[in-house]
C-alpha cells in the first residue's frame, strides 16, 4: 500500500488512468490476493480471486465510465471470447462439480473485462500506450533481478501469499535451484517471462541511453527465463525469437550488424549455461518426461468420452481417478502438461475450436498493430506481440496454465494492439478535420472518408 500510495502521489493526482496502468500491471505478477469460495483442487481455478492488480484497472473502468470515455470493443477479441465463454458453460452438462466449471466461467469474464476492456479503455493516447509497455518491462526487470537472486540465494516468497500458501523449491538435475520469481512456480515464471521478453526493444530508440537500459533489461529478463529451467518455454523462445527478428528484418525496423549482436549475445548465454542447459535435457528428470505421456493417454480417455462438450470446465483433476486404467495406476498423473488437451477434454471439440480462435484473435490484432501503424514504435510493437503470442502458442503443446496471470497478460498485449489501432485512425480525423474540427459534428463521419465531421460546402 505505501508504494500505490507512493505512485499514486506521483502519477495518480496528475493523471489518475496512468496510475491504474502503472499499478495494475506491475502488481500483476505479484500473489496479493483475495479467494472467495476456495476450493483445495488443482485446476486454472480454485475459486474467485481478487488481487490488486484487479482493483487497479476496475477503479480505471469507473473512472473512464464516469468520465464517459467509453469506446467500442473490437468485435474480433470480443466474439472470440464469447465463444469460448459459451463452450465453458456448455460444459457444465457433464460436469461433476458445476461450483469448479462456474468459477473458471467467471474468472475469464473477469480477465477479459479486467484487463482487455479496462486497458482499451485506458489507452487512449501514444503516451498511455508507451506508458503501459514501459510499465509492463519494469515488471519484467523487477521480477528477472528477484528471479535471479532466488537462483543464487534460494529464498521464496512466503511473506507475500496472503492466502498462506508456501512455494516449494525445485531444483534442477544439475542441483541449480529452479527461480519461481513471485508466482510459485518456475513454469509459471517462464509463461510470464516468455511474451514479455520482446518487448524492450519495442522502446529502443537512438538515445544511447535508452538503448543501454533495454539491452540490459532484455539481458536480465533471458538470465532469468534460463533460471527457470523450463525446456518447455525454453523449445518455445527459439520460433518466436526467430520471428522477431525476421519481422523486424523485413519491415526495416532493424540493421544486420544488430542482429548479428543479439546472436553473439544468445550464443553467449547459451556457452556460459551450456553445462545447466545439458543436464536438464539429458540427465534423469526423475519421470517427468514419461509421466507427461501417461497424462496425454488419460485426456484422450476422456476425450474419447465426451467428444463435444468434455468433461466439464475445470474439472480435469476431480475426475481423474474415474478414467485411470490399470496401466495408469501404477504411474504418476496430474493434470495433462497440455494446454490444448486440456481444454479439449474439459470442454470438447468446440472448446477446443473457440480457444484456437481467441489465440487467432490475439495475433490477428497484432497484426493489424503492424499494419496500421505510421511510427516505427507501433510496428515493433505488433512484432513483439505476435513473437510473444507464438512462443505462447508453442509452449502450451508442453505445459498448462495453472492461474489466471498467463491469459491475462495476453489479453493486456492484445489490448495496447487494438489501442495503437484507434489511435492511429483517431489521430488520422483529426488531421483531416483540420482547423474546423470544433464546429465539426463528430456524428457526421462516415466510414468512406468523403465526409469527416466538415460541414459539406457546394
Amino acid at each position: 500500500m505505501p508504494f500505490y500510495l507512493l505512485l499514486f502521489l506521483i502519477y495518480g493526482i496528475k493523471d489518475f488512468r496512468k496510475w491504474c496502468l502503472i499499478t495494475g500491471i506491475i502488481a500483476l505478477p505479484l500473489p496479493i490476493s483475495f479467494t472467495i469460495g476456495h476450493v483445495p483442487h488443482k485446476g486454472w481455478a480454485d475459486g474467485i480471486t481478487i488481487t490488486l492488480s484487479d482493483l487497479s484497472f476496475l477503479c480505471g473502468i469507473l473512472y473512464t465510465m464516469y468520465s464517459h470515455r467509453k469506446r467500442p470493443i473490437p468485435s474480433s477479441i470480443l466474439n472470440a471470447t464469447l465463444a469460448f465463454l459459451f463452450a465453458c458453460a456448455l460444459s457444465v452438462i457433464n460436469s461433476d462439480s458445476v461450483r469448479l466449471t462456474s468459477f473458471q466461467v467467471i474468472m475469464l469474464i473477469k480477465s477479459f473485462i479486467l484487463y482487455y476492456v479496462g486497458s482499451f479503455w485506458l489507452l487512449d493516447t501514444n503516451e498511455k500506450r508507451q506508458t503501459l509497455v514501459g510499465a509492463m518491462i519494469v515488471s519484467l526487470v523487477i521480477q528477472s533481478t528477484y528471479a535471479i537472486a532466488q537462483h543464487y540465494f534460494g529464498f521464496q516468497t512466503y511473506i507475500l501469499h496472503s492466502d498462506g500458501f508456501r512455494p516449494p523449491t525445485l531444483l534442477a538435475q544439475s542441483g541449480a535451484i529452479r527461480s519461481s520469481g513471485t508466482l510459485g512456480h518456475p513454469n509459471q515464471l517462464a509463461k510470464y517471462l516468455l511474451p514479455l521478453i520482446f518487448l524492450p526493444y519495442v522502446t529502443a530508440s537512438r538515445h544511447r541511453t535508452l538503448r543501454t537500459s533495454m539491452f540490459l533489461a532484455t539481458s536480465l529478463s533471458i538470465l532469468a527465463f534460463l533460471f527457470t529451467y523450463s525446456r518447455g518455454a525454453w523449445i518455445a523462445f527459439i520460433p518466436g525469437a526467430v520471428a522477431l527478428a525476421v519481422g523486424l528484418y523485413r519491415h526495416h525496423l532493424i540493421r544486420v550488424k544488430t542482429l548479428y549482436v543479439f546472436f553473439l549475445v544468445g550464443l553467449l548465454f547459451l556457452l556460459l549455461f551450456r553445462n545447466d542447459i545439458r543436464s536438464r535435457f539429458e540427465r534423469h528428470d526423475f519421470g517427468s518426461a514419461n509421466s507427461r505421456v501417461h497424462m496425454m493417454k488419460l485426456a484422450a480417455y476422456m476425450i474419447a468420452d465426451h467428444p463435444f462438450v468434455g468433461i466439464g470446465g475445470n474439472t480435469f483433476q476431480n475426475r481423474r481417478r474415474s478414467y485411470l486404467t490399470p496401466e495408469l495406476e501404477e504411474e504418476f498423473t496430474t493434470v495433462v502438461h497440455n494446454q490444448y488437451l486440456l481444454v479439449t477434454a474439459e470442454c470438447g471439440l468446440l472448446g477446443l475450436l473457440c480457444y484456437l480462435w481467441l489465440l487467432y484473435a490475439f495475433a490477428k490484432e497484432a497484426k493489424r498493430c503492424v499494419t496500421t501503424s505510421t511510427d516505427a514504435f507501433g510496428n515493433r510493437l505488433g512484432l513483439a506481440v505476435q513473437a510473444g503470442i507464438l512462443s505462447l502458442a508453442i509452449s502450451m503443446c508442453f505445459d498448462y496454465y495453472k492461474s489466471y496471470i498467463g491469459l491475462s497478460n495476453m489479453y493486456l498485449l492484445a489490448a495496447v494492439c487494438s489501442a495503437s489501432a484507434r489511435i492511429k485512425l483517431h489521430n488520422k480525423v483529426r488531421r483531416q478535420r483540420g482547423p474546423l474540427a470544433k464546429r465539426a459534428d463528430p456524428r457526421t463521419v462516415l466510414a468512406n472518408g468523403k465526409e469527416l465531421g466538415i460541414p459539406h460546402t457546394s
